[in-house]
C-alpha cells in the first residue's frame, strides 16, 4: 500500500497492484500535474486534401472535473504544401491552433523538413474519457489544403533521415 501525502492529507492512495486513485475533492496548488500521457506516431504516411484533417491521435481518461487540459506537441514532416492551413490540436471536436510552422532544409518542396510546434489549453473540460488528435482546419473552408506531403518522413523522403516520430503530450493541471 502507497499513499502521496500533502499538507498531511492523503492525496493518492494504491492498494497493491491496483491503479493509484486521486482522493475526491483534495485542492492541489495552481499549476499542478495531475496526469499526463505522450502520444506518438512513428509511421511516414501519405496525407490527402482536405479542409479539415486529423492526422494522429489518442484516447485518454480525464481524472478531475476542476482541472484544464494543456497540450504541447511536434510533428514532422515532409515535402511543403499549403503552408499555414490551421494546423492545430482538436480536444473533443475542439480546435485550438496555438501550433505553428518551422521549416528546415533547401527551400524547394522536395527537400522541405515541417516541424510544426506549439501548445494548447482547454478550460471546462469533463470529467471522463476524451480524444485529442494533431491535424488542421482551414478558416476559409478550401478543401484542396493540408500541411505537408507526409507525416513522419523517413530515409525514403531523404536517405539520411532515420524514421522521424511525431508526439502530442497532454498534461491535466490544476488551473
Amino acid at each position: 500500500m502507497a499513499n502521496i501525502v500533502l499538507h498531511n492529507k492523503t492525496v493518492i492512495s494504491q492498494q497493491g497492484a491496483e491503479e493509484p486513485v486521486i482522493t475526491p475533492n483534495v485542492i492541489f496548488p495552481s499549476g499542478h500535474i495531475v496526469s499526463n500521457i505522450m502520444i506518438r506516431d512513428s509511421v511516414q504516411k501519405s496525407v490527402s486534401d482536405s479542409n479539415t484533417g486529423k492526422l494522429f491521435g489518442s484516447n485518454f481518461e480525464k481524472k478531475r472535473h476542476d482541472t484544464d487540459i494543456f497540450a504541447t506537441c511536434t510533428v514532422f514532416g515532409a515535402y511543403y504544401y499549403s503552408g499555414n492551413c490551421g494546423v492545430g490540436l482538436c480536444l473533443n471536436g475542439q480546435w485550438d491552433h496555438g501550433v505553428a510552422y518551422q521549416y528546415d532544409g533547401q527551400w524547394n518542396r522536395d527537400d522541405q523538413t515541417t516541424i510544426v510546434v506549439g501548445s494548447c489549453l482547454w478550460s471546462n473540460v469533463q470529467k471522463g474519457d476524451c480524444r485529442i488528435d494533431f491535424g488542421w482546419k482551414t478558416y476559409n473552408g478550401s478543401s484542396g489544403d493540408k500541411p505537408f506531403l507526409y507525416l513522419n518522413p523517413n530515409h525514403e523522403r531523404d536517405g539520411r533521415n532515420q524514421q522521424m516520430s511525431s508526439s502530442i503530450i497532454v498534461y491535466e493541471v490544476m488551473p
